[in-house]
């Protein structure tokens, strides 16, 4: 896990570890503070309408009779999410030919042996930052989040990956999905006894990649030398809608609430792509080698996301500073479908005449659909 990575989890920690100690030295400050309405231990001063004694609710700063009701919102997330992704870009290994394949037509018989290439399911740790303001009703935010496992060149062609005289097979992929968000927000409730609920949407763009390769290697029955490859990716990038719900309900009237995010995005591409390009080298009595690619470009392509968070949210009254601080840990569930009638394919065979070939095939499709599951830990602050 890289250092910039784990920066988000240390800060989160430290701002947590801050928050928590705050609020064990309020408790009996708080007790025995004037309350809002007091003023010098006299009578109550008279209240705005628009203010509350109730101490699970967010208080509002006034001034005389007009009460300031606007919030600045920062929102720092660690989110660790799982791609569970639906491609499977190619496979190289031996195989026999068809009697009606030709040079143009590879056509492969009996498979001997391969491998597939395969994606990294591992949880991987990402940030999300959140800017906004909040007015009474509506309100802006701003949202950025970026998921990157694994670093492939994008102009990668393959080649020899293993080295002369070495058996056996290994691969990489690679994997990033990223969002920009600028929406307007609407509080539909607010309060104590309701909690929040608050709509928002506008615009969204959003960033798909996915790329794998595979290099395997052999030596068979002493008739020579196999080696083949393949790579594969496909990217989408655009803009689009996005629209959300969020809000979250006091359990009792303490600082815990039950929270959830639902969120759901519509991306379009006008020049999604899919690459594909395989080799296939054979070292004997006569060499071969073959090298074949496909490209599959300006394709008009759309993509759904649909996003779900559920959990629990500590709101923290902050006693030095005219602010509410939050700890949010939260379950995520994350969907990516893309819909493209562009595809990528291409296959390389080469061997002795009449003997085993070495092959290697790839396929990038532009139907394609990710599964992203995991958890978040949040902090942030309102003021």
């Amino acid at each position: 896990m890289s250092r910039s990575k784990w920066s988000v989890v240390f800060g989160s920690l430290a701002a947590l570890s801050l928050l928590l100690g705050q609020n064990a030295a309020w408790g009996e400050e708080l007790e025995s503070a004037p309350q809002p309405g007091d003023v010098g231990g006299g009578a109550p001063a008279q209240k705005s309408a628009l203010a509350t004694d109730t101490p699970c609710c967010v208080q509002q700063a006034c001034n005389g009779e007009m009460c300031i009701n606007r919030s600045w919102i920062v929102d720092i997330d660690a989110v660790f999410l799982a791609p569970i992704q639906s491609q499977h870009f190619g496979v190289a290994g031996l195989a026999t030919l068809d009697s009606r394949s030709t040079p143009d037509n590879v056509i492969l018989g009996t498979v001997l042996g391969g491998v597939e290439t395969t994606n990294d399911n591992d949880f991987t740790i990402s940030p999300r930052v959140t800017l906004g303001v909040q007015g009474e009703c509506w309100g802006v935010l701003a949202r950025y989040w970026r998921m990157q496992t694994g670093d492939l060149d994008a102009q990668f062609v393959p080649g020899n990956g293993l080295g002369a005289g070495g058996e056996g097979a290994q691969g990489a992929s690679s994997f990033k999905a990223e969002t920009f968000d600028l929406e307007l927000t609407r509080i539909l409730s607010s309060g104590c006894d309701c909690g929040m609920l608050r709509v928002s949407g506008g615009f969204r763009y959003a960033q798909l990649h996915e790329a794998a390769d595979l290099a395997f290697s052999a030596t068979n029955l002493g008739l020579g030398y196999y080696q083949t490859s393949v790579f594969a990716k496909q990217n989408f990038s655009g803009p689009g809608l996005t629209m959300g719900l969020q809000g979250y309900r006091p359990v009792g009237c303490g600082n815990f609430n039950l929270f959830f995010d639902a969120r759901a995005s519509i991306i379009f591409d006008t020049d999604a792509d899919n690459y594909v390009a395989t080799r296939a080298d054979w070292v004997g009595t006569t060499p071969g080698h073959v090298f074949n690619d496909a490209l599959s470009s300006n394709s008009n392509a759309t993509m759904f996301i649909g996003e779900v968070q559920a959990g629990g949210q500590w709101n923290l009254p902050l006693k030095c500073v005219p602010a509410n601080a939050f700890l949010r840990v939260a379950f995520e569930y994350q969907y990516w479908c893309t819909s493209n009638a562009g595809y990528a394919a291409a296959i390389s065979a080469t061997g002795p005449v009449g003997n085993p070939v070495g092959f290697a095939a790839g396929l990038s499709d532009g139907d394609t659909h990710v599964n992203l599951v995991g958890f978040n830990i949040a902090t942030g602050l309102t003021w």
